[in-house]
C-alpha cells in the first residue's frame, strides 16, 4: 500500500479522534468528517477540508486571490507543509470548468 495514496486511510483515526460527530454546517448538509480549516499561508487561502471518503476530499467555499503562479493542494501528516508531504493530483475524470 503506497503511503501518499492512502493518507486518508492511514489518518483515519486522527481525523475521527479529532471530531466527535459528523460535520454539518448550519443548514443540516453533510459533507464528510472535518478534516479543518485551510492555514492561509499565502495569497488569501479560504476553505474548509472534508473526508468523504477514504479517497476523496470536499473543499467547501475554497478561494484564493488568483495571483499564485501555481495552484496545487500540498497534504501530509504533519502540522505545516513539510518535504515528506505530496501534492494531490487531479483526479483522472477531472474535466475543469
Amino acid at each position: 500500500m503506497n503511503s501518499k495514496t492512502n493518507w486518508l486511510t492511514e489518518n483515519r483515526s486522527h481525523i475521527d479522534r479529532n471530531r466527535e460527530c459528523r460535520a454539518r454546517d448550519r443548514g443540516g448538509m453533510y459533507y464528510g468528517r472535518l478534516i479543518g480549516t485551510l492555514q492561509e499561508y499565502a495569497h488569501g487561502i479560504r476553505g474548509t477540508a472534508y473526508a468523504v471518503d477514504e479517497s476523496t476530499i470536499f473543499v467547501k467555499g475554497f478561494s484564493y486571490d488568483g495571483t499564485g503562479p501555481d495552484a496545487y493542494f500540498w497534504v501530509g501528516n504533519t502540522p505545516r507543509p513539510s518535504p515528506d508531504g505530496y501534492i494531490l493530483p487531479y483526479p483522472e475524470d477531472f474535466v475543469g470548468k
